[in-house]
C-alpha cells in the first residue's frame, strides 16, 4: 500500500491530506491482513492485537511519511540552492550582498576579480575601503546609504577602478536586502562594466553631431536658392520646371527638419539645449500652434476643435512648448482620416495643466506602445500608407516636456488616439475662481 501510494503521488506536493489518506489506507490494509491468520486463532488474536497494532501502524505511517516528505523538501531545497549558487558563481557580472555597515556577506567570483581579491571567501567581512582609494570607497558607501534610506532600488552610473589599473564606468543596481519581517538588513549590488558601451555611444553622438552640422550649412544654402527660384527671382520658369523646383524645395525643407531634430536630440542628451522657462498663457499658445501647424496639414479637410479654460498659465519655455505642440499636432494630422476631427483640450488638474490632442486615426499598435517615445522608433506601416519621418518627433517632445518639469503620455480612449502632456500650473491669485471658465476657441478647418 505504501509503495502504491508513493507511485500515485509521485511528483506531487505531499500535503497533510495525502498523508492522512495514506495512513487510513495502510491501517485498513493492516486490518485486512488479519484474514490471512488461521480461523482457530483469528478471534483471540484480533481481540488482543487489532487495536494496538492498527494504532502503531497508523502512527508509524504518519511519522515515516512526514520524515520522507521532509527529506524530499530538503533535497529539493539543496538542489535549488546548488543551482542558484552555480548560476551566481558563473555570472560574468558582479553580484554581492552587504550588511548595514557595508561589510560583504556574499559575493561571486566576478566581484572578487574586480576587486583584485584572492576569491569570494576573502571578501567576507571586508568593505570597499579595504580595496579602493578612500574617496572612491566613500562615494560607493554614500550611494549605499542613500539607497537603504530610501528603501527603493536604484540604477546608478558609478566610476570604476579595474584590476589592470584603468578607470571606467560601472552601471550599478543597488537594492535593499530585507529579512523575513521586511526590515532592511543590508544591500544587494549588481555591477556591469559599461565603459566600452559609453565610449561607443559618445562616438556615435559625436558622429551624428558632426554629420548634422556638416549637412546643415550646404542644405540651408540649397533650400534658400530653391526658395528664390520658386519665387521667380531668376525670371519666368516653365511650369514643369517650377513644379520640380517646388518638389525639391519641399524635400530640402523636410531634410532640414530631420537634421534639426537630430541636433535637438543630441543637445537634449547633453543637457545643452537652453530652456528659457517663463509664464505662458495656454490658450494663446494653442492658438499659435494651430495657426502655425495647419499650413503643414495634409489635404484632408480636417476639422480642428480647440477647447481651453481661459486664464490657464503654465511654467514653460514658449519656444519649446510650440515645438512640442507642433510635433503632436502634425502627428495627429498625419494619422487622421479624410474629413477627420482633431480635438485639442486644455484642463487644470490641481497644480498641473494637461493638454490633450486626440485624433480618430487607427491608433498605435498595442505591441508598439512601450516603444512609442524611444528614438528612431516607428510602428510598422502599410507601404501604401507610409508617411515618412525619422521616429524622433515624439522622443524630442518627451525630453522637452520633462526638461520643463512635465510629463507626457499616450492613451487610446473611445476610438481615439490621445497624446497628452502636463506642465506645472501658475496660479493667478488675483483672478477670482469664478472667472476661470471654459471658453471654446474658434473652430478651424484645413482645406489645403
Amino acid at each position: 500500500i505504501g509503495c502504491l501510494g508513493h507511485y500515485l503521488a509521485r511528483g506531487r506536493h505531499k500535503s497533510f491530506g495525502a498523508i492522512a489518506l495514506l495512513t487510513l489506507a495502510v491501517s485498513i490494509g493492516s486490518l485486512v491482513g488479519f484474514l490471512l491468520v488461521p480461523a482457530e486463532v483469528l478471534a483471540d488474536l484480533f481481540r488482543h492485537s487489532a487495536v494496538p497494532l492498527t494504532a502503531l501502524t497508523a502512527l508509524g505511517t504518519v511519522l515515516t511519511a512526514v520524515l520522507i516528505a521532509t527529506q524530499i523538501r530538503q533535497v529539493e531545497t539543496l538542489r535549488a540552492k546548488r543551482i542558484y549558487q552555480a548560476m551566481v558563481e558563473e555570472m560574468p557580472e558582479c553580484l554581492s550582498a552587504k550588511d548595514l555597515d557595508g561589510r560583504f556577506l556574499a559575493a561571486n567570483k566576478a566581484t572578487a576579480d574586480l576587486m583584485r581579491a584572492t576569491g569570494p571567501a576573502s571578501l567576507l567581512g571586508k568593505t570597499d575601503f579595504d580595496y579602493y582609494p578612500e574617496d572612491l570607497a566613500r562615494q560607493y558607501r554614500q550611494d549605499e546609504i542613500d539607497v537603504m534610506a530610501s528603501g527603493r532600488s536604484r540604477w546608478i552610473e558609478q566610476p570604476g577602478l579595474f584590476p589592470d589599473g584603468s578607470t571606467g564606468w560601472l552601471s550599478t543596481l543597488k537594492a535593499p536586502l530585507r529579512d523575513e519581517g521586511g526590515e532592511i538588513v543590508g544591500l544587494i549590488t549588481h555591477n556591469r562594466n559599461v565603459t566600452e558601451s559609453r565610449r561607443l555611444a559618445r562616438i556615435k553622438e559625436e558622429l551624428l553631431a558632426t554629420v548634422s552640422h556638416e549637412i546643415r550649412t550646404p542644405l540651408t544654402s540649397i533650400k534658400g536658392t530653391l526658395a528664390l527660384l520658386d519665387a521667380g527671382i531668376a525670371g519666368q520658369i516653365p511650369d514643369e520646371a517650377a513644379r520640380l523646383i517646388g518638389i525639391a524645395h519641399t524635400n530640402a525643407a523636410r531634410l532640414e527638419r530631420i537634421v534639426s531634430d537630430i541636433l535637438d536630440v543630441e543637445k537634449l542628451r547633453a543637457g545643452a539645449l537652453p530652456m528659457d522657462v517663463a509664464p505662458v498663457t495656454v490658450a494663446d499658445a494653442l492658438r499659435e500652434a494651430v495657426l502655425a501647424t495647419t499650413g503643414f496639414a495634409p489635404t484632408k479637410e480636417l476639422k480642428i476643435d480647440v477647447d481651453s479654460e481661459e486664464g490657464l498659465t503654465v511654467s514653460a519655455d514658449p519656444l519649446r512648448l510650440q515645438q512640442v505642440l507642433a510635433n503632436l499636432l502634425s502627428n495627429a494630422m498625419k494619422h487622421s482620416p479624410v474629413n477627420g476631427l482633431v480635438r485639442i483640450e486644455a484642463q487644470s488638474r490641481g497644480d498641473w495643466v494637461t493638454v490633450s490632442i486626440a485624433d480618430s486615426g487607427p491608433g498605435v499598435p498595442e505591441a508598439f506602445v512601450s516603444r512609442l517615445f524611444q528614438r528612431f522608433e516607428q510602428a510598422d506601416q502599410d507601404p501604401a500608407q507610409a508617411r515618412g519621418g525619422t521616429g524622433l518627433g515624439l522622443s524630442i517632445a518627451q525630453e522637452m516636456v520633462e526638461a520643463m518639469s512635465g510629463e507626457i503620455g499616450y492613451d487610446r480612449q473611445g476610438g481615439e488616439s490621445v497624446f497628452w502632456f502636463s506642465l506645472p500650473r501658475i496660479r493667478h491669485t488675483e483672478m477670482p475662481a469664478a472667472a476661470q471658465i471654459r471658453t471654446p476657441l474658434p473652430e478651424m478647418r484645413t482645406g489645403l
